[in-house]
């Protein structure tokens, strides 16, 4: 019989400065956004931000863009 692998239930994806850093500064691919809203963070880099796992099917990840996209970093003087 296969062993099915089972992830924990998953709270809300907390964005931390080092994620949004990366989402800023990174100009190659970092997500796969389907039709439907649902997802895939392709950026290992920013999965690990993320506290997530890279390549796995996320199914709101269109509202984890909406927030990253909506900051603005603080320009310093």
């Amino acid at each position: 019989m296969p062993i099915k692998r089972q992830q924990k239930k998953r709270q809300r994806t907390i964005i931390n400065e080092a994620a949004r850093a990366i989402w800023v500064k990174t100009r190659d691919e970092k997500i796969a956004l389907f039709d439907d809203g649902s997802g895939l963070i392709v950026n290992e880099k920013l999965a690990e931000a993320l506290g997530v796992e890279p390549f796995v099917v996320m199914l709101n990840l269109h509202a984890l863009v909406d927030e990253l996209d909506a900051y603005v970093p603080s320009e310093k003087n």
